[in-house]
């Protein structure tokens, strides 16, 4: 269960924080897509963080995301 979620008016590391708020997404994984200003959101069995740059790039987790 998946999906890339992109809300006008908000910045990635907004939506980030959002998507902290809900348990399922919380307890798994939560991709910033930076270049493309949306997140991605799933119900792994895990914890994942991960970002995307510019140009799609993988980029370094900003830990400060995390609140």
């Amino acid at each position: 269960m998946a999906a890339d979620i992109k809300i006008q008016g908000m910045t990635p590391a907004g939506m980030y924080r959002e998507a902290l708020q809900v348990p399922a997404f919380a307890a798994g994984g939560i991709g910033v897509a930076v270049h493309g200003g949306y997140i991605h959101v799933d119900t792994r069995a895990a914890k994942a963080r991960w970002c995307y740059g510019p140009n799609g790039q993988q980029c370094a987790w900003d830990p400060s995301l995390d609140g």
